[in-house]
């Protein structure tokens, strides 16, 4: 395996746990609900194994996203958007948590982070 192929796997991988924890989900939760032992979804997240692309679809379906938003990865060299920084699986976390709010809740997050953008451009 190469090293663009290693790396793929660990941004992928880091991707699942940052959605799993927006979820608020157990290792071991999401491998039951997607039909998986603990220690190989554990693998899939530290991106040490090759994983399937049906495997990835349980994952992505126990998560309750789409396959694409799992797989939304650019490579380096690659003009894709969806490009890995430093704090995706953060992100994803957060994006997680803020879809399981309510229409008002999510108007007062918004609102109070576009105050905090706009501030912090000034």
């Amino acid at each position: 395996m190469t090293s663009k192929e290693q790396d793929f796997l660990k941004i992928l991988g880091e991707r699942i746990r940052g959605f799993r924890n927006g979820k608020g989900m157990t290792q071991a939760r999401l491998a039951d609900e997607a039909g998986l032992h603990t220690v190989s979804l554990s693998s899939i997240e530290r991106g040490v194994a090759n994983v399937s692309v049906l495997t990835l679809r349980a994952i992505a379906k126990a998560l309750g996203i789409t396959l694409s938003e799992l797989l939304m990865i650019k490579e380096k060299g690659s003009a894709d958007i969806g490009a890995p920084w430093e704090g995706e699986a953060e992100f994803a976390e957060v994006l997680m948590r803020y879809k399981g709010l309510g229409k008002k809740e999510k108007r007062i997050l918004l609102n109070t982070m576009n105050s905090m953008l706009k501030d912090m451009a000034e």
